[in-house]
């Protein structure tokens, strides 16, 4: 028998998530869920899975997973689809919350709880930057690993030939504007190129800031939208829009078992 599963359908920025309640566990393999609902033609289509589970120590536990079924430490742009579900559908309506993940506990704050123009604001890891390996571009850590290339130019750049060699590793081309203005495109391993990455975001404008390319605030322009980065003396803010698009529900395949 299929499992039949309430998801709810989100974006940030048009990087795109289904969220599943789990706080009442059902489904036992979530990469193959990921897989499946993730699918753009056999299933509902995503860049990736938000899981919702119960928190000892925060508010709620997110699990993000990649539309290859692949476990991602942490996620800026699913943080705010994941905030603003909590507030309004999952019994947490409060302006400020915190989220444990496998990046560290994460505080999330609601700014705005217009329906049109809900806005989210994440405080992400503080950036650490590893040794350089000889790959080429900035090595940044928000949470997730990245590597930052500034180019002349996005528009035209070979960004999966370019990613293509790390495959472990978040790629980002970053194009700077103006003191406070950048360009980027990403391309997130376990799922390709999308419109738009939370924390490489972040690790975009953190690598400008540090290099002397940009100073805080910094606002950055991706396919998906605009997102901003603050950095300040506790560390990394992003800020930006969280979108509801659906909810529905879906017959999981049997490969997906009942929690036993």
């Amino acid at each position: 028998m299929s499992l039949r599963v309430a998801v709810a359908k989100m974006h940030g920025a048009r990087n795109d998530f289904v969220l599943i309640d789990e706080r009442a566990p059902r489904i036992t393999d979530y990469p193959s869920f990921a897989r499946w609902i993730c699918d753009r033609r056999g299933g509902i289509g995503a860049d990736g899975l938000l899981v919702v589970l119960p928190s000892q120590n925060a508010d709620a536990r997110m699990r993000i997973f990649n539309a290859d079924g692949s476990e991602a430490e942490m996620c800026g742009n699913g943080m705010r689809c994941f905030a603003r579900w909590l507030y309004e559908r999952g019994g947490l309506h409060r302006e400020r919350m915190t989220i444990e993940t496998a990046a560290g506990p994460i505080a999330c704050a609601v700014i705005s709880d217009d329906p049109l123009r809900f806005m989210v604001e994440v405080r992400v890891s503080e950036p650490t930057f590893p040794q350089p390996d000889g790959a080429g571009g900035v090595a940044v850590s928000t949470g997730n690993p990245h590597r930052v290339h500034f180019v002349e130019a996005v528009e035209g750049y070979d960004l999966a030939g370019l990613a293509g060699p790390a495959p472990q590793v978040n790629v980002h081309i970053a194009q700077v504007l103006a003191d406070h203005a950048l360009r980027v495109r990403h391309f997130e391993r376990g799922v390709g190129e999308t419109p738009a990455c939370g924390t490489g975001i972040a690790a975009s404008a953190a690598a400008a800031i540090r290099m002397g390319r940009a100073r805080s605030p910094v606002r950055v322009e991706v396919p998906g939208g605009t997102v901003d980065v603050v950095w300040d003396e506790h560390g990394l803010v992003i800020r930006g829009e969280a979108a509801y698009i659906f909810d529905t529900e879906v017959d999981a395949p049997q490969a997906v078992e009942r929690a036993r």
